[in-house]
């Protein structure tokens, strides 16, 4: 394939990947063409917040009546780019695909635990490039976090976020400090804290990646002197083998591999698990729900696991978890299995940028 047709093919393979061109008129916001609201699956009696961008009432999930007893925290499910609250409770096709909503409840959680939001909307605008960034979303994720605080009567809450979630959950916590302080257990899947691969050489022409290529001011001021506040614990889980999650790959000149991991977390590498999977997929939902279960209903200040705690019974050590002390990750084998992306786009079209890469334009 000649560099002109591979590069054709590249920016076709990003209108589907990424949202819309950042044209010099283009007024940042959630993507066009606008889809409306996302449905309403909460308790009649919840009132979601607003859209602080487009009006209409943040759709999402969770609830059983104001004030209703609960031995837990709530936990809030926080999607990625082009998914709506919905990406949660999808139709189980394990080992790649599970219900997370109802495998919260299956594990004891009730209606009024489990929580989720749609901060951008409804979808079906993936294949036209539609999309969405990071800093006009905050409000919405404070406004939510606000509101299931109140309906809740919750002292604190968890929150399990997945790609561009993990980065607004993350700047929706630095600048509330108040809700920062309320914060038990962050699980963070697959962010780009340090930045995504798809994003490399087109900071300036497409909407969002101007936050999440790596080494923007953006990404800097985010992680800033501390990546991990002190609060809540943190766990980032992601593939780390840079092949299986294409959004973190290992192009040779570059390795955006170890992207998603954040010093001073408990970093957890599933070699070989795609994308999606890392967040729903059934190993990754066995890892992460102990972390939740662990909670004390009036969480106390603090950052990761306490010194010399024992993992929840039943849990055992988690999987590839960095090694005692710190330092860089263990190297593990990748699984045998083809990795699928659960959703959006395909190794593929990582593969084709890297090549072009490797062609020429370095």
């Amino acid at each position: 394939m000649s560099r002109a047709a591979l590069a054709a093919a590249v920016a076709a393979a990003l209108a589907v990947l990424l949202p819309e061109v950042g044209h010099a008129d283009h007024v940042p916001g959630h993507g066009a063409p606008n889809q409306g609201p996302a449905s309403n699956g909460f308790a009649d009696d919840f009132e979601p917040p607003e859209d602080a961008e487009q009006g209409y009432p943040i759709g999402g999930f969770g609830g059983l009546e104001r004030g209703a007893p609960t031995e837990r925290l709530p936990v809030i499910l926080v999607h990625g780019n082009t998914e709506t609250h919905d990406f949660w409770q999808q139709a189980e096709s394990p080992p790649t695909v599970v219900n997370v909503r109802q495998r919260l409840l299956d594990a004891g959680y009730t209606e009024q635990d489990v929580w989720a939001l749609s901060y951008d909307g409804a979808t079906g605008c993936s294949t036209t490039g539609c999309g969405t960034a990071n800093d006009v979303n905050v409000a919405d994720l404070a406004a939510f976090l606000d509101a299931v605080l109140d309906y809740t009567g919750a002292p604190g809450f968890d929150i399990v976020a997945h790609s561009l979630g993990v980065t607004v959950t993350r700047k929706t916590l630095q600048q509330r400090p108040d809700l920062l302080a309320k914060a038990d257990d962050l699980v963070l899947i697959a962010g780009a804290n340090h930045g995504t691969t798809v994003c490399r050489g087109i900071e300036d022409t497409w909407w969002g990646c101007d936050e999440i290529a790596p080494d923007t001011a953006w990404l800097e001021d985010l992680n800033g002197d501390d990546e991990t506040p002190d609060g809540p614990t943190y766990t980032t889980i992601y593939d780390g083998g840079g092949v299986a999650d294409q959004f973190y790959a290992n192009g040779g000149t570059f390795d955006d591999s170890q992207s998603p991991r954040l010093e001073g977390a408990e970093n957890i590498q599933l070699p070989g698990t795609a994308h999606n999977t890392l967040a729903r997929g059934e190993e990754p939902f066995a890892t992460y729900l102990p972390i939740l279960q662990s909670d004390e209903l009036a969480p106390a200040p603090r950052r990761g696991p306490p010194p010399g705690s024992a993992p929840p019974p039943g849990a055992g050590p988690p999987p590839h978890a960095d090694p005692p002390g710190g330092g860089p990750p263990q190297a593990t084998p990748a699984s045998t299995e083809l990795p699928t992306t659960g959703g959006g786009a395909s190794v593929a079209v990582v593969l084709l940028l890297l090549s072009f890469r490797r062609s020429g334009r370095g």
